[in-house]
Parts: structure tokens; sequence; C-alpha cells
């Protein structure tokens, strides 16, 4: 017996099967013979030993193990994929063109040992010191990211139940495996082979065509893909396909399917923080905007009921009156200070269960359709539409976000987007009727007492932003809901100090769940 024992440390396996589309997400599994026996040819021309293993070794060595099927013990795998959106470096529709892409693989166990084993084979001395040379230097099986740490044995405990032939027994699904034929197989089907030639009959067509049939069968797995495509080739003509019987693979492991699901603590995920991209990004003035569009592409992402952690209303449809804001924040974060918001923070004191966290880890865009032109309502058109890219960096707690200054904690803090009292004014000095506000509301949070100044030039006016100062007039300072009665339409700037420490985020008065009111830790 020989055997090839493959280890994959980082857990995954990509490898897309032959005449298969990356983006159908299949994975050749288990590996194919035609692969493991070209990444043993790779490996030679790479890496060998030259002086030690000549080419004529390399050739007894393949024409052995080709002379026999493999069989298998596989790992338990999860199917699993990644997306990417690759741009193509053009604009369409204003907005730069981009493909999708996903990148499929088989997520395993990195100490599990995947077993290839020829059970007819058996090497001689010399074959097996260069196959066991060739097993140490392979680097990766599959595409690039397959890295495996491989070894070669003469001997193998345990069963082997991964064959060609066998039957499809219950939990078990078919897989057509790319096989390289016998040498002597290839010897005689390589006339027939050549004779397709008929449609290329001029002399570099035949060149090119001949070159993707070589005399050996060594150098016919050697031929790239690309010249066997394009040639015409729908198979590998030094390769056939065998149906061998394996365990089905899913998204979810067995075991897991299995096992009783774990009671879910959202305790554990008050914080949800996310990347914004796109060309141009949005302002930080435009705060509410973004805080209304986040909060309703997540409530369109759950199923009925809405949560009251997102929607704000309890069963009967009327607002929550919760003097300690326990549902949802929605709120826009300028991370770089720039003046353009590049993240996205979803925040509730109680937590987020897990049906809001699947809504988050499906969020992949925002978009504002702006009002159009008068005359224009009744048309279909996508001018005025922006749009964003959204993926989620994660969950956790506001200490586990300490490069956020919105949450971080603080003794300072200062606006970054203006405060709106969030009642009418009963005819005192103004700024003294807005203090008592803010500190009831943090009163009501569990909060101490802070001191309160108006922040920046001009009595409380201007904001920083990006570098420069903005009038708090700037910013956008209206919900879209309607009907809705706002006390204050004009904001102020403002800086909190606490006797201690504070963990934000904070956001108070009128629309603070939507990123007005919204204050930095200094």
């Amino acid at each position: 017996m020989f055997a090839l024992l493959f280890r994959f440390p980082c857990g995954r396996y990509h490898a897309t099967p032959w005449g298969r589309h990356v983006n159908e997400g299949a994975v050749a599994w288990p590996p194919e013979p035609y692969r493991i026996l070209r990444a043993l040819i790779a490996t030679w021309h790479r890496k060998a030993d030259k002086t030690r293993w000549s080419e004529p070794a390399l050739h007894r060595l393949i024409e052995t193990l080709a002379a026999s099927a493999p069989v298998y013990r596989l790992p338990e795998a999860v199917h699993a994929h990644t997306r990417h959106y690759m741009p193509q470096g053009s604009l369409e529709g204003g907005r730069e063109r981009t493909s999708l892409v996903f990148d499929a693989f088989y997520r395993v166990d990195p100490d599990a040992e995947l077993v290839a084993a020829w059970p007819d084979s058996t090497l001689d001395a010399d074959s097996f010191a260069l196959a066991a040379h060739l097993a140490s230097l392979i680097g990766y099986l599959g595409r690039a990211e397959s890295i495996v740490v491989a070894r070669a044995v003469d001997h193998v405990e345990g069963e082997l139940p991964v064959a060609p032939h066998a039957p499809i027994a219950p939990g078990l699904t078919g897989a057509d495996v790319l096989t390289p034929l016998t040498a002597a197989r290839y010897a005689e089907t390589r006339p027939s082979l050549l004779a397709q030639n008929r449609d290329k009959p001029g002399s570099k067509g035949r060149l090119a065509f001949e070159a993707t049939v070589p005399l050996a069968l060594t150098d016919a797995l050697q031929v790239e893909t690309s010249q066997l495509q394009a040639m015409g080739w729908s198979r590998p003509p030094a390769a056939r396909l065998l149906r061998y019987a394996r365990p089905e693979v899913g998204p979810q492991s067995p075991i897991h399917r299995s096992r009783p699901a774990r009671p879910d603590d959202p305790s554990r995920f008050s914080v949800a923080r996310f990347v914004l991209a796109g060309r141009p990004l949005p302002p930080i003035t435009d705060a509410v905007k973004i805080g209304e569009v986040f909060r309703r592409a997540l409530m369109a992402r759950v199923d009925e009921p809405v949560p009251a952690v997102l929607s704000g209303r309890d069963e009967a449809g009327a607002p929550l009156r919760d003097p300690r804001h326990a549902h949802a924040f929605f709120l826009s974060e300028d991370h770089d200070e720039d003046g353009f918001i590049d993240h996205l923070v979803l925040y509730a004191r109680p937590g987020l269960d897990r049906s809001v966290r699947r809504a988050a880890e499906s969020l992949r865009a925002l978009w504002i359709n702006d009002r159009p032109a008068r005359g224009r309502e009744e048309e279909e058109t996508d001018i005025g539409r922006r749009e964003w890219r959204v993926a989620l960096e994660g969950f956790g707690t506001p200490a586990q976000f300490d490069n956020c200054a919105l949450l971080q904690p603080s003794q300072t803090w200062v606006s970054v987007t203006p405060y709106l009292r969030p009642l009418h004014l009963k005819g005192g000095d103004p700024l003294e009727e807005t203090c008592r506000m803010i500190r009831a509301e943090c009163k009501g949070r569990g909060w101490h007492s802070p001191q309160i100044t108006l922040d920046g030039a001009g009595a409380g006016r201007n904001i920083r932003v990006g570098g420069h100062t903005r009038n708090v007039l700037a910013f956008h300072r209206f919900r879209s809901r309607r009907g809705l009665t706002q006390p204050d339409r004009t904001g102020l700037a403002l800086r909190l100090e606490f006797p201690e420490g504070i963990s934000g985020p904070m956001a108070l008065g009128f629309g603070c769940h939507f990123g007005l009111g919204l204050f930095r830790a200094v």
C-alpha cells in the first residue's frame, strides 16, 4: 500500500471541479487523483532535488500511481463560501461596475487528516523516497488558498470507506471524480485522440492540438488547463471520470445538526459595528438620514412581528416610553474624522437577539432615493439614487470596540451632531432649561449629572467636522416621519463633563436613536 495524508492547517479546502464555474459554488471532494498527481509533478519541477531524482524517476512514480484509483478517508466537512464584489475598472449608471464572485470552500478541522490511499500500489524504495520528498514540499492542494501539510506512508490503520463504484447508501452522495488514465490505456487511446484533429487542418492548429496529447502520460498530465480549453477539450484527454460514493456535505456539520441549540444570550452582543463603503460616502451632516435608512434596512430583514428592540414600539404599536432608552440606536460614525460616515453602529442596551444578528449579517447595502425633480415623480429612474456597500465588522460589547470614539469610556464628550431639545421651552432661560433636560435624561440612563458647556465658537452653534467648523444649521435636523412633533429645530453643540468615566454610545435629545444629539469621547 501507498498513501498520502493531507492536513489543511487553515481549516479550508478550495478546489473547483473540472468543467464547473467558480460561481457555481462546487468543491471537488474528494480531491481528485488527477489533481494530486499534478501537484506531485509541479512540486518536482519547482522544488525537488533533481540531482537525486531524475525525470524518469518522476515518470515511474506517476505511472505507478495512475495504474489504480485511490480510496479515501475524508474528514468531516462543512460547505461554506465568501462573496466578493470585484471592481471592473469602469462606471455603469454613474457607479463603479462590479462583478459578484463566489469563493466556495469546505471547512475542515485543521488537525484532521485526509487520507488518499492506493491499496494495490507498492512502491520500491527509491520511488517511495521520491514520493515522500515531494509530499513534504507540497505547499497547497487545489487553489492557492488551500494551504496543506502532506506526508507519505506505506500503511494506514482503519477503514477507507470512500471508493469508486461503491453503492450510494443513505447519507452518501455520488461524486464524479477526475482520475488519470493508466499509462497503458493512454497509449492505447492516444491515436484516436489525435484523430479528433480533423477540424484543425492548418499546421499551427495541428501543432497546438498535438501539444495537448503528448507521448508520455506524465507529460499529458502537465498540460495547462488553458491549453486544453483553447483546443476544445471537454475533459483532459489523459483523464476519465470515476463515480465515488462520499458523505453528503452541507452548510452545517452533522454533529451540530443533531446537537440541541444553545440558549441565546443577547446580552453578549449589545453592539454591531459595520463598515460603510462607496464613493462618495455620505457626509456626517446627513447622520439622521443614514440612521433612518439603516433602521429600515434591518427591519426589512427580520420576520414579522418586528422585534421591539428595532421598531421601538410595543405589541400595540405604541412608541416605547422607557427612560433608559433600551431599544436600538442606529448611529453614524466618522471614524477617521474627515467629515464622512465610514462606519455604522447598532447599539441596544439589553442586547441583540439571534433574529436581529441574522438581519445584521445579511445586510449588504444601503441606498437613498433623493426626491426627483418636479414633474418626474411618476418616472422610474435611478437619478438621485445614492448607494453604499455595507459589511459587518462584528458583534460584541462597547468595551470590545475600543477604537471607536462613540463607544469608548470617557469623562468628556463633545458633539458630533447637534443636540435638539426633546421638550418645548417653558419660558425660562433657554440654556438652563436645556441643561435640566440633559441632566434628567442622563439620570434616566443611570449616569451621573454632567457639567454642560457650549462647545466650539459661536456660542454652541459650530461643530468641528473634517478639520473645519460647520454651523449646526448645516446638519440635517429633521426626521422623515410625518406628523412628528419637534420642539427644537435648530440645535446646539455641547460639551459634557462627567465626574467619572461613562461608556458610550452617548446620544441625547430629539432623534437621538437615529444619530442626532450624538457625542464622541475625548
